[in-house]
């Protein structure tokens, strides 16, 4: 920090991070085409009354985000858009189009299924973003595929609030943080 007679060292006595839990890259054929977008980015342009499609599939993990992917199928649909899903994402072989997707191919017991659309709207499992977190103090534990930031046993100079600490919600994220503040 800047002073009025320079940089001054600032220790502090814990730290309260709101990491974050981004989405995770999807890889197969063609997932890089324009048109295919995570559920978050779909979610924000619905909230601005963006509709991503006209005919959209929706896919990711059923298991951690299903219910997030079901939300979003029936806003889509309440906006006039054609839903195919949501699929598992371990369903999705390849995306195909010239200029932006045109078709996605599923691959369900055995068969293959070529879905046209114009949007394809993806929800991975997501991770905490942890290093910043470890920098700090804090532990980080593979669990599921997935990396999840956890305290020291008694430490409590590193508070992880938000979204990386499981709590979605933002005002639980701040109810996380002003209760680290009031126990740091």
């Amino acid at each position: 920090v800047e002073g009025p007679v320079g940089l001054l060292r600032v220790r502090a006595r814990a730290w309260v991070l709101a990491v974050g839990r981004p989405e995770g890259a999807c890889a197969f054929q063609g997932h890089d085409l324009p048109a295919i977008l995570g559920a978050e980015a779909a979610a924000r342009l619905l909230a601005h009354g963006i509709v991503p499609g006209e005919r959209v599939v929706l896919a990711g993990d059923l298991e951690a985000r299903g219910g997030e992917l079901t939300a979003l199928a029936h806003a889509l649909e309440g906006h006039g858009a054609q839903v195919s899903g949501p699929h598992p994402l371990a369903q999705v072989l390849r995306a195909d189009g010239r200029n932006q997707v045109s078709s996605i191919t599923l691959e369900r017991y055995g068969a293959r299924t070529r879905v046209p659309c114009d949007a394809v709207i993806l929800a991975p499992r997501t991770s905490a973003t942890y290093e910043l977190a470890v920098q700090a103090g804090a532990r980080t534990e593979l669990r599921e595929g997935v990396f999840e930031i956890s305290h020291a046993p008694g430490e409590r100079s590193v508070w992880i609030v938000g979204a990386a600490a499981g709590t979605p919600s933002v005002l639980d994220a701040i109810a996380d943080a002003e209760r680290a503040a009031d126990e740091g």
